[in-house]
């Protein structure tokens, strides 16, 4: 037996198909001090005894992606390892028994076109060309995938990972792990129980045993076990073997011939959690208690649908478990509060169809740093803290099972594990006729019923359709009461934290599109960017002094976005997290009776206090006096545009207008602010999104190279030359100084009033210069005028102040070896520089030279294969 190293660059908790296939892709890119640790023998814990069916149509594009590249692998595995994982391309079909079942498939199939995937809506008497032995009683069609198979799960891993051992890759059996060790908030090893192994990186492929590791690094890892049952038959005379998958998912069963045999499986509606006391020391390759009564009405309908099963006998009935997580959907990814921490679990019985892509994608996510591509739909950075809990996860995998062949109509809402977290206007919401859904645990209100409606005998419930559900008529009622007259909306559940230190403003400067130097109580909307220069967040900045900002971003996205900000802050300086302490209170939306209905909902909103409903320039915060506890009123909104936005503490938020508005106006939460309903936000930049770059003509924000190259047009004009003078014609366009990548030289617009056009602002209005050199943060003023910041604080406090904070970064940025951005080196010229040369340099008449951060995302393999090409870019992005 090969001994325990004592390092290794990364080891690997589980050998299973996913953990041999993390193995196999990080050899495939060059890692050879790879160590693969399994408590008991390969493939002993789900794998084993897994279908192996081999489907490649996901609900998007990447997963899709993945799904397809893991049936090449498996084409290929026999020649590149020489060991057969019995892979077929018999194709799948999926019947339907009602139009709705067929009006899924059909956009399924639709989409599948799209992705690249060949798919034939069959007719009734075409589905039974395809399958012969099939009573089609019923069934209203079908659709035929050719490219998808069947293959045998154990071989499968078995072949990754002698592909990884022949790339230098070490891997154990029967060392098990019983801990994983970590300091200053990074992974650095684990323990076993034939000693430490320290590592530069982990990952938890644990499968069913994927809580209880995540747990021993203090990372939540939110999976249950769940009983899986099907049964082989005996051999049945005149069985072909070119039989495709089939599917028939108003039945909840599949079924797959299996040399000579067929293999029946059921998703039921009502699943078995197993394991919730933990599972046994020694499970490996074991069966669960058959229970046949709970399979029986699987069975009777299958013998109906199938009539070669009467006959036939059973040879094995199987009770296996396998690991569901609450949205039914992987988790993959680095942790959000371990560093080089990785998990690939919970894989909801398509662990064999999503093995190989997912093992790729997470591989080249560790070794270039970020994802490949978009995985925002299994990043494990998506789940929140509660989803650990034992008790929740065990009433939702009742459900979640018995989703995978349930209808997935539009807005279909869990029905499980509800009412974790309800916002403070809950039982008024519920009063009034509010249908409820979830957004990471909180019960939100989708849709009112009308009283009229309700005395109809309707319920506040989803009726579920392909075609205009029930509450499209109340919503439509909802929108026009708050276009003509006011309307409330509940955002409680949006995540709320701060930003806080000398090198805040420098630090949402280097990751944010728009400027964050903007005066205190000033509300920004802005998205944060990668060094591709693609979107990572969409939200809203406000700042509440020269050292702190309030950062509201989508209810979830909380643990994403806060993850990723704390890896942006240097040195681990502090960010509060104000999700259990600050909740939105609403958002007043101002139609023609909106202002009056402002002043006596919010009086701390009234014009008296200084806050006017009028959309106007000045996006401040005002503090004003709440019932019990103090508020902010904010002019601009989640909804994206400028109306009162009251915050406070969420257990003390009552509803200040309860008695002055005897009959308020329909009370709904807002939808959030649409991105494209497409693949890669990540990978989305400001052109997609129909609008320029929000940085303007400020250089040291991430991503401001890669923006360059793709030609992202600037919203705000460079400031290169001083403006004429008043009433004077407008000078031609200056040239850019060559150092300043992204900038082009913009003819400048010329206007009645002699001034030179200024871009245009966050509603696409034009601008003038003069008043982008009012919001200017460091522009020169007339001798003693107050600008910004406190009251009595002069300009000349301010620079000080800036310039302080961008050497601190600066510092931070040497002592971590890399180089401080633009933005910053920029700020320490400017202080370093006389008064005069200032003054200049701030009216945009010198150019300073910066150099912008060099960032590759380059991923390539050192040793390409057979089955290895790297990931194409996406066409859709």
């Amino acid at each position: 037996m090969t001994e325990l190293p004592r390092q290794a660059r990364v080891v690997i908790i589980g050998g299973g198909v996913i953990g041999c296939s993390v193995a196999y892709h990080l050899t495939k890119l060059g890692w050879s001090d790879v160590l693969l640790l399994e408590r008991k023998r390969l493939t002993s814990g789900t794998t084993w005894h897994a279908a192996g069916l081999i489907g490649q149509l996901r609900a998007s594009y990447n997963m899709t992606r993945l799904a397809k590249y893991s049936a090449e692998l498996y084409d290929s595995l026999e020649a590149e390892t020489g060991i057969s994982p019995g892979y077929r391309k018999n194709g799948s079909l999926a019947v339907a028994l009602s139009e709705h079942r067929f009006e899924e498939l059909r956009r399924g199939a639709a989409m599948a076109g799209s992705f690249g995937l060949e798919a034939h809506v069959l007719t009734p008497a075409e589905c039974r060309a395809a399958y012969p032995l099939l009573n089609f009683d019923g069934v209203v069609g079908g659709v035929f995938l050719p490219t998808d198979g069947q293959a045998d799960p154990a071989n499968i891993a078995l072949g990754l990972a002698k592909g990884a051992r022949q790339r230098g890759a070490t891997i154990l059996e029967d060392v098990k792990v019983t801990g994983v060790t970590a300091r200053d908030g990074r992974v650095t090893g684990v323990e076993t129980a034939q000693g430490p192994v320290a590592a530069e990186y982990v990952v938890n492929c644990a499968g069913m045993w994927g809580r209880e590791v995540g747990r021993m690094a203090g990372v939540d890892v939110p999976l249950q076990a769940c009983e899986h049952f099907y049964i082989v038959t005996e051999a049945i005379a005149g069985l072909p073997r070119h039989l495709p998958v089939l599917r028939v998912p108003d039945e909840c069963a599949y079924y797959k011939e299996d040399a000579g045999k067929i293999l029946l499986g059921a998703f039921e509606p009502v699943a078995k959690p197993w394991g919730m006391d933990g599972i046994p020391e020694d499970f490996c390759f074991d069966q669960l208690p058959e229970d046949i009564a709970h399979f029986e009405p699987i069975l009777e309908r299958a013998i109906k649908r199938f009539p070669a099963l009467e006959t036939a006998g059973i040879h094995t009935f199987f009770n296996g478990p396998e690991s569901f997580t609450p949205d039914d959907r992987y988790l993959l990814g680095e942790a959000p509060n371990l560093r080089h921490f990785f998990v690939a679990a919970g894989f909801n019985s398509i662990g064999i169809q999503s093995g190989g892509g997912a093992g790729k994608a997470l591989a080249e996510w560790m070794d270039g740093g970020e994802p490949p591509m978009d995985l925002s739909d299994v990043d494990i950075r998506r789940m929140q803290p509660f989803q650990s809990n034992r008790r929740y996860l065990v009433a939702r995998a009742r459900e979640a099972l018995g989703l995978l062949y349930a209808d997935h109509f539009p807005y279909r809402q869990f029905e499980t594990a509800r009412g974790v977290r309800t916002s403070p206007l809950h039982e008024r919401l519920a009063a009034r006729g509010a249908c409820f859904g979830e957004a990471a645990g909180w019960e939100r209100a989708n849709w009112f019923l009308p009283p009229q409606a309700a005395a109809r005998g309707a319920r506040a419930e989803y009726e579920y359709s392909w075609g205009r559900q029930n509450w499209f008529e109340h919503a439509a009622g909802e929108h026009r009461a708050v276009r003509e007259t006011a309307g409330l909306f509940d955002m409680s559940s949006f995540a709320k934290f701060r930003v806080e230190g000398a090198d805040a403003e420098a630090v949402l400067q280097r990751v944010s599109a728009a400027d964050m130097a903007v005066p205190v109580g000033r509300c920004v909307y802005t998205q944060w960017l990668n060094p591709r220069g693609g979107i990572e967040a969409d939200l809203t900045v406000t700042r509440l002094s020269e050292t702190a900002f309030l950062v509201v971003t989508s209810a979830s996205a909380q643990t994403r976005d806060l993850a990723w900000l704390r890896r942006q802050v240097p040195d681990g300086r502090p960010l509060r997290d104000h999700r259990r302490h600050l909740g939105r209170g609403g958002d007043l939306r101002d139609g023609p009776a909106g202002a009056r209905r402002a002043a006596a909902a919010h009086p701390a909103g009234s014009r008296q206090s200084g806050l006017s409903l009028r959309h106007g320039a000045a996006d401040r915060d005002r503090h004003g006096p709440g019932p019990g506890a103090p508020a902010q009123l904010r002019r601009r909104t989640r909804l994206g545009d400028l109306r009162p936005d009251r915050d406070g503490p969420t257990r003390l938020r009552r509803d200040p207008g309860e008695r002055r508005r005897p009959r308020p106006a329909p009370v709904r939460p807002a939808r959030p602010r649409l991105l494209p309903d497409r693949e890669g936000v990540p990978a989305l930049r400001p052109r997609h999104l129909g609008r320029g770059s929000r940085a303007g003509g400020r250089a040291g924000f991430r991503g401001e190279d890669r923006q360059a190259a793709l030609g992202v047009r600037r919203l705000h004009r460079p400031r290169c030359g001083a403006a004429p003078p008043r009433g004077g014609a407008a000078p031609a366009a200056a040239a850019v100084p060559a150092d300043r990548p992204g900038s082009a030289a913009v003819p400048q617009r010329a206007d009645p009033a002699g001034r030179r056009g200024g871009g245009t602002d966050q509603f696409g209005r034009l601008r003038s210069l003069a008043r982008r050199r009012r919001r200017s943060r460091l522009r020169a003023v007339p001798a003693g005028r107050e600008r910004g910041g406190a009251p009595g604080e002069r300009l000349r406090d301010r620079r000080r102040r800036h310039a302080l904070a961008g050497r601190s970064l600066a510092a931070a940025d040497a002592r971590s070896g890399r180089d401080a951005p633009a933005g910053v080196r920029r700020q320490v010229a400017l202080a370093a520089a006389p008064d005069a040369v200032k003054r200049r340099m701030w009216n945009g008449s010198i150019g300073v030279p910066v150099e912008p951060v060099a960032i590759s995302s380059a991923i390539t393999s050192p040793t390409p294969g057979p089955s290895w090409k790297p990931w194409p870019q996406n066409p859709k992005a």
